[in-house]
């Protein structure tokens, strides 16, 4: 079974990719952030962009190969 195959967690990511692709604030400030989001939303994007490094790394890696 797959970590990300939880209902829950799905609809995190995907709320978490529709804000991030049309530049959606989660609140009007942080004062009136929903704390769990917050933690989600953190986490998620600290994964994302962990993910996005490893891609690009992995590019310079194989055309410094060829």
């Amino acid at each position: 079974m797959s970590y990300f195959s939880d209902n829950d967690t799905m609809l995190w990511l995907d709320e978490f990719m529709a804000l991030k692709r049309f530049n959606i604030p989660i609140a009007s400030n942080l004062d009136d952030a929903i704390y769990e989001r917050v933690v989600i939303f953190s986490a998620i994007d600290e994964e994302y962009n962990a993910c996005i490094k490893l891609e690009q790394d992995e590019q310079i890696h194989n055309r410094d190969k060829n």
